[in-house]
């Protein structure tokens, strides 16, 4: 830029500019980062200052704590802050659903677990594994009716599973957890079908030839309450399991 190098100023002309205004932070922090539900109430945490007032907005109105509440939320948005903080049970913090996904999709990330390189990857998804649940021809969709989709989700999760690492357990069992609740709802005309014939194929995956050979006993009652869950939350706890000595019904 130019420079005038021959003017100059004197001091006494010089004067002050405008006070300097802090501007206004652009997230005003909540008072709590979390809220406890207990004992059927929504409130603050323990050891929050007792002089903070927070309301929790519930549909169009903001009440106060601490607030009655059959279940709790999954986070609550805090007033006046505006800010979305998550809720601590006996449980530990409540974690939203998962999102919904196919048995493609299911399939897919098992095939991966826990991590593996793009060549393994794709030896993993080569077309013998899942090229037939990708290929959308008429003759596949055909023959892709509800009890084989189902047969081929227990036999690859089988299959998945008993090569996993004592190491590797507890995260396979919440990973299964997560997935299986995932399907209960774009797989619901394969859950009605089990339903339907009266069958139970999720127990086989408790069965040991099914499991790691190298297991403690402590590591395989891991996956018992897992797959109690979703036999309940796809309402086939009464059902005939496929292995004789497991399931709801004989």
């Amino acid at each position: 830029m130019p420079i005038d190098l021959s003017s100059t100023v004197a001091v006494t002309e010089l004067s002050d500019g405008d006070p300097y205004e802090a501007p206004a932070p652009a997230i005003t922090p909540p008072p709590v980062s979390y809220l406890v539900w207990r004992d059927a109430t929504l409130q603050l945490p323990d050891g929050a200052p007792s002089d903070i007032a927070v309301t929790v907005r519930m549909g169009s109105e903001w009440l106060p704590l601490p607030l009655a509440m059959p279940e709790p939320l999954v986070t609550a948005v805090l007033g006046p802050s505006g800010a979305e903080v998550p809720i601590l049970t006996d449980g530990g913090f409540i974690l939203p659903p998962p999102a919904p996904k196919r048995i493609e999709d299911v399939l897919h990330e098992l095939a991966i677990f826990p991590q593996k390189t793009p060549r393994e990857r794709d030896r993993d998804l080569a077309p013998d594994d899942a090229g037939d649940e990708d290929d959308p021809s008429p003759e596949n969709a055909a023959t892709d009716y509800p009890l084989r989709r189902a047969m081929r989700l227990v036999v690859k999760l089988t299959e998945y599973q008993g090569v996993r690492t004592p190491a590797e357990w507890e995260r396979w069992a919440n990973r299964l957890d997560e997935l299986l609740e995932a399907v209960t709802e774009p797989e619901s005309e394969m859950i009605a079908a089990l339903r339907l014939c009266g069958i139970d194929p999720l127990s086989a995956l408790l069965e040991p030839m099914f499991q790691p050979a190298d297991l403690s006993a402590e590591q395989r009652n891991r996956l018992i309450p897992v797959i109690a869950r979703i036999r309940k939350l796809w309402e086939l706890d009464q059902c005939a399991s496929l292995v004789p000595g497991q399931g709801g019904a004989t």
